[in-house]
Parts: C-alpha cells; sequence; structure tokens
C-alpha cells in the first residue's frame, strides 16, 4: 500500500510538470498573438528608421592583458551569448573602473534593448531588454530609445518577431555579422505611444505570471 500510495504521488508529480511545460508554452505563444493582434495592420502606423527613435552604441573588451581591468571588477560586462529570454537580470562578468575608461565600452542603464551583433549557432540577431546596469563587449548592440517614441517591450519583440529578416541582412552565415550602420538603417513601424503602453503593460503582467509558474515548478520538481 506504501508504494501504491508513492507511485500515486509520483503519477500527480509527472502530470502536473507536463501541464506545466503546456502553460509556459500557452504564456510564450500569448505575447506573440497579442503582439500580432495589436499591431498587425501596419498600414495605418508610420514608418521610420530605427535610428530615428534610437541611439545605438555597441560595446568594447578592456585588455586582458591588464589584470586591474578584471580583478576585483564590480561593473557588469556581457557577451553576446548572454542575450537569453525576454528579459535580462543578471551577468556573469564584470569589468573594473579602469577597464571601463580604458575600452570604448559603455554602461546600458535599465531597460536598454540589447541585440546580439554576431555569436556562435542561433545567438545573432537575438534581443532582450535589461534589467540591470551593464556593459558589454564588441558583439553586443545597446539600442537606446527616445522615450517620448518607443517603449522597449514594443522594439524588443517587434525584433525577435523579426529575427530570420534580421540574421538574412547579411547572409545567413556564422561569421557574417549585423552591425549599427544597417540597424541605424532598419526600416521599424511605429504605432502611437500610448498602444505601445499598453502592450508594455500586457508583457509586465505576463512577466509576473511567469515568475509564478517558475516557482510552481521548482515546487514540482521538489515534490
Amino acid at each position: 500500500p506504501t508504494q501504491q500510495k508513492i507511485v500515486s504521488i509520483l503519477e500527480k508529480a509527472e502530470q502536473a510538470k507536463e501541464m506545466r511545460k503546456e502553460a509556459d508554452k500557452l504564456t510564450k505563444d500569448f505575447l506573440k498573438s497579442v503582439f500580432m493582434e495589436m499591431f498587425r495592420d501596419k498600414m495605418k502606423f508610420d514608418k521610420v528608421k530605427l535610428g530615428d527613435i534610437a541611439r545605438l552604441t555597441m560595446g568594447g573588451t578592456p585588455s586582458t592583458s591588464v589584470k586591474e581591468y578584471w580583478e576585483n571588477g564590480i561593473i557588469n560586462w556581457m557577451k553576446s551569448g548572454d542575450i537569453k529570454g525576454e528579459f535580462i537580470y543578471s551577468v556573469p562578468n564584470r569589468i573594473t573602473k579602469l577597464g571601463l575608461d580604458n575600452s570604448n565600452t559603455e554602461i546600458y542603464p535599465i531597460g536598454t534593448v540589447v541585440i546580439a551583433l554576431n555569436g556562435q549557432g542561433k545567438t545573432r540577431g537575438t534581443t532582450a531588454i535589461l534589467k540591470l546596469n551593464t556593459t558589454s563587449n564588441q558583439s553586443v548592440a545597446g539600442i537606446l530609445l527616445d522615450k517620448n517614441k518607443s517603449f522597449p517591450e514594443y522594439v524588443h519583440y517587434d525584433l525577435k518577431l523579426r529575427y530570420r529578416e534580421l540574421r538574412n541582412l547579411t547572409g545567413d552565415e556564422e561569421r557574417s555579422g549585423l552591425n549599427l550602420t544597417i540597424l541605424r538603417n532598419l526600416p521599424i513601424i511605429l504605432p502611437p505611444i500610448e498602444l505601445q503602453n499598453k502592450f508594455a503593460s500586457i508583457v509586465k503582467e505576463v512577466e509576473s505570471i511567469k515568475e509564478q509558474q517558475k516557482h510552481s515548478k521548482e515546487q514540482i520538481d521538489k515534490l
């Protein structure tokens, strides 16, 4: 009887895990559907260049032969491989103030949309929104938006849904990277700021749901 009880609990836990996977997938697809519904009628909106609504810049790498640029660093520093998911809450690497001052990198503030200019595999063309202040190497571009013209959530999802298009701008080879000139001239549909704000609010609500789902998954795994 004890074994039967254990088996029953395990079966329920497995079912819960499968349901959680499905819920996670539906949540992921939901935002894509909302975006398409809100902004699919592109003829209604103005078309601008990305450079018209944002300042684009890319990072740099302090010399790795100078230990003072890296040892005991407290300034976040990211690479293109760190661009994963919708939001970036942490990065593994740090540089010092001396490293910052002696390289081409700069600090991107929270809310910056970042895009991988190049990288291994599927990395090139991926985007995310920063939830921390960080610098980066030269394989990452920061898209610092004019807040009066656009919301990061809108721009991120627009670029995310155009992932294949972005990669094809330079040919889909591993060594062919994007650059700031290409991105500045990239056409982008610009809906009214109020509509973008509405979409941003939905993104924040969904992100809260996803955080709850994450805790739920951890509890199921523990069980």
